[in-house]
């Protein structure tokens, strides 16, 4: 998959709407703890200074159970937290409770603030956690997209999967979404993952429901049917034209010279995602390979890496055999399988019907015997 580098403070958007909620029935009122709901991000997109035209997919969104509410995106100015998340009409709806620890603090300037009828809103913060966590589809001119149950028109940039770290409370009217505001050792960038479009489409077509999937079905019949109408209707006219059309102008003992419907793109890429798995079929698809080439290239492929995987596994019996007594090679800690080899030690052990821990101890043999002919 494709990626690109941005920089950390690209990141975050204020797009939300923060106000403090009623105490829960049968508790006190509290200048300490006060619970809010806020619309973290709605489901609308805004003008982003790096990306454009921007929209997140709030079923995309992924976070911890609870995560910190700060000031302004300051680290070290916490002032609460948020714990429950849903969607609602498409927008990220967020629960938590300002709580202030110490008189005088931020927490309680903001809950003095807020029931004095200062307005205040929410900024989201996606910084990637983890490579490949967050997944941005990049529409051009001309393209469309679902997404929060609206129409996006291109161009445009939909965070498709993203992890929201935290969000901040901000002054109504901060600009929190221009490359100035407001954190520290924010010079780094980070990676994001451009998804496929094919791939996209179709894990839309996957959520569709069955009435909407039928539909479909039934406008593409239609469409099919309209097609042939037309096609015989025309072949009439010739007939008349000709002098041929005795009978309304219709040629009998012919079949109706209906051109074929082009196929759909996304079935098509949805059978060979079922067979040959979404990154094989990508490749595939993109290089515009029938299904019977695509099987091909999939059988050599498969052969191949089974080649390589008894070439390796020749290897571990030959250790075995060469005197292994499958204690661990790594006791002292001075080696360690790495995610290859784990893997390696696993088939090993499931073709030879022995332990995993045996097939570890073969790889780590063998490795251990590798390393000391490389030292000679």
């Amino acid at each position: 998959m494709k990626t690109k580098k941005v920089p950390v403070n690209s990141l975050r958007c204020m797009d939300g709407v923060f106000a403090l909620a009623d105490q829960p029935e049968g508790k006190e009122p509290s200048d300490k703890f006060v619970p809010f709901k806020m619309v973290a991000r709605s489901g609308d997109p805004i003008e982003h200074w790096l990306f454009g035209q921007t929209v997140h997919d709030n079923e995309g969104m992924k976070s911890k159970a609870r995560i910190a509410v700060d000031w302004m995106h300051f680290d070290d100015e916490l002032v609460g937290y948020a714990n429950t998340f849903e969607v609602v009409d498409g927008n990220l709806v967020l629960g938590g409770a300002v709580t202030s620890t110490s008189a005088g603090d931020r927490a309680g300037q903001l809950i003095a603030q807020a029931r004095a009828g200062i307005p205040f809103e929410a900024s989201i913060q996606f910084t990637p956690r983890m490579p490949g966590d967050t997944k941005i589809e990049e529409l051009d001119a001309g393209e469309s997209a679902e997404v929060n149950g609206r129409t996006i028109n291109g161009p445009a940039t939909i965070f498709r999967e993203w992890p929201l770290v935290r969000v901040a409370i901000c002054p109504s009217g901060a600009d929190a979404n221009t490359s100035t505001v407001m954190n520290k050792n924010e010079a780094e960038d980070v990676e994001l993952t451009i998804i496929n479009k094919e791939m996209e489409t179709m894990k839309n077509e996957d959520k569709k429901t069955d009435a909407e999937l039928a539909a479909d079905a039934a406008k593409v019949d239609a469409e099919s049917g309209q097609a042939a109408g037309t096609d015989a209707g025309g072949a009439g006219s010739e007939g008349e034209a000709d002098g041929n059309g005795a009978d309304n102008g219709v040629v009998t003992d012919q079949p109706a010279n209906v051109e074929a419907k082009p196929s759909d793109g996304r079935s098509e890429f949805k059978l060979f995602a079922d067979k040959f798995g979404d990154e094989r079929a990508a490749s595939y698809f993109k290089e515009g390979l029938s299904m019977e080439t695509a099987t091909e290239k999939y059988t050599q492929s498969l052969e191949a890496e089974n080649v390589a995987l008894k070439e390796k596994n020749a290897e571990l019996s030959a250790a075995v055999d060469q005197g292994a007594d499958f204690e661990p090679a790594d006791s002292k800690g001075e080696m360690v399988l790495s995610a290859d080899e784990e893997a390696h030690a696993k088939e090993y052990a499931r073709a030879n019907k022995m332990s995993v821990e045996k097939g570890r101890a073969a790889v780590l043999a063998l490795k251990k015997r590798k390393q000391e002919q490389s030292k000679d």
